[in-house]
């Protein structure tokens, strides 16, 4: 794996841990069993209103969620089964141009350069739309399976 790509990745899921901690610690919110859970259990305006209770911006979209706090932004999508440790090419990009990290090592096309050599180098796994390290990667359920993008 290009080493500017595992750099990325690796502060991009410190702040996806970080993110997950804060919705289960700050705002009492537990991670879904699953995206299509996330999507339809999902109250935006409750979630942003205890987000800003809290001093936090909470934006909760479609599969996903983007917390912003001191400085630190973050957006991710929920995997199939849940998972928080997924991305693809545009969450990294965005990742590193809301916190101003790696822009002088990486642009949105090399990035997405890097992730479809990691993936052929089987470095990387996708599943769905999201990529995940070999070694985080989710089991995948029947369910899952059906529901996941081709």
């Amino acid at each position: 794996m290009h080493p500017d790509l595992l750099s990325v990745i690796e502060v991009f899921r410190r702040d996806q841990d970080m993110a997950v901690a804060i919705l289960r610690d700050r705002l009492g919110v537990s991670p879904p069993t699953s995206n299509l859970e996330w999507a339809k259990s999902l109250n935006c305006h409750e979630l942003a209103e205890r987000g800003w209770e809290a001093g936090i911006k909470v934006r909760s979209h479609g599969f996903g969620i983007e917390i912003k706090l001191h400085g630190l932004s973050i957006d991710f999508d929920w995997g199939a089964n849940g998972e928080a440790n997924g991305f693809d090419a545009w969450r990294l990009w965005n990742h590193c141009r809301e916190n101003r990290v790696f822009l002088d090592r990486v642009s949105d096309d090399l990035l997405r350069a890097y992730l479809k050599q990691a993936h052929e180098a089987l470095e990387l796994v996708k599943d769905g739309s999201l990529y995940y390290l070999p070694q985080e990667r989710p089991r995948r359920t029947q369910e899952s399976a059906e529901t996941a993008d081709p």
